[in-house]
């Protein structure tokens, strides 16, 4: 578990680095005076409900991982204390960061820009430097592998509880020796 956990570690704070290059070059342009996007931000933004509803749904996808937390629970050294804070810090984190994330992506593209564009953050990098965009793509990369990763380990909890539970075959209740995972759940998973 510890090496899964570095291994996710390792590529979750490459999602951090992206946001904190998008963030960064967002405070620079926005210190040179880049501000003509700001005068009218919601220019021709719809105004219908469905489309609000779908832009919540589209936004859920920026704070997922919590979920996951969940199922790991029964390996948390203290559930009553540590999920909640683990919860609430990294909410306050994520919300602030692609505030600014957004923030920064209003500084160099206008308004239509992005409400036309499929990937917002690779338009925004493209404007900015092609060497930039490389990395960036490659610690997004990362940053999918990460949740792949932490898909699998938390995931396959669920299939570990319920053979613990009685739910499934007892087979994936089982733990390996050596590392303690639950090494028949990973792999059915």
């Amino acid at each position: 578990m510890k090496y899964v956990t570095k291994i996710q570690t390792l590529l979750s704070s490459s999602k951090l680095i992206v946001l904190l290059i998008i963030i960064a070059a967002g405070i620079y342009y926005l210190v040179k005076g880049e501000t003509d996007n700001f005068q009218a931000p919601f220019e021709d933004t719809a105004t219908e409900p469905g489309q609000f509803a779908l832009g919540i749904f589209y936004a859920t996808f920026a704070y997922g991982g919590w979920q996951v937390m969940t199922t790991m629970l029964a390996e948390v050294k203290n559930p009553s204390r540590d999920p909640p804070r683990a919860a609430y810090i990294s909410f306050a984190i994520v919300i602030s960061l692609y505030i600014m994330a957004n923030v920064s992506y209003v500084t160099i593209l206008s308004p239509g820009q992005v409400k036309t564009s499929t990937a917002v953050a690779s338009d925004f990098i493209a404007e900015i430097s092609d060497v930039l965009a490389i990395i960036v793509s490659v610690l997004v990369a990362l940053t999918s592998i990460g949740a792949l990763n932490a898909s699998i380990m938390g995931h396959s909890r669920l299939l570990f509880a319920g053979a613990r539970n009685g739910h499934m075959p007892q087979i994936l209740g089982m733990v390996h020796a050596k590392y303690l995972t639950p090494w028949p759940s990973i792999f059915v998973y």
